[in-house]
């Protein structure tokens, strides 16, 4: 049993470091990969109201062939996301930002 070290170590290494502790998240295969996620744009709006921030952030999706607005909602001045979500337009995603921002407002009234 000692002759075998991956008996020893459950967790195999590459040069002497743990694949465990590696960060093994998206690679880029090379310069003519081509990309089937969601392409951020720079269009974004912010809204600010009741104690609440909300960022809605747009991406044009490749793969689904569509437009979505992501918002994520946060308490102002708090690093932890209360709430988000993701619309097929931006009315459709402030709307869902104000609701959910009234929602909060009524409930500490």
């Amino acid at each position: 049993m000692a002759d075998n070290p991956e008996k020893l170590n459950p967790h195999p290494t590459t040069s002497g470091r743990s694949v465990r502790n590696m960060n093994w998240g998206p690679r880029l295969v090379g310069k003519k990969a081509k990309m089937t996620g969601t392409a951020p744009r720079r269009e974004s709006k912010h809204i600010e109201r009741g104690g609440y921030i909300a960022e809605i952030m747009v991406s044009d999706s490749a793969l689904l062939g569509v437009t979505i607005y992501h918002y994520v909602i946060q308490r102002k001045g708090w690093l932890d996301i209360v709430h988000w979500g993701q619309e097929l337009s931006m009315q459709r995603a402030q709307e869902c930002v104000n609701d959910f921002i009234d929602g909060r407002i009524s409930k500490q009234a």
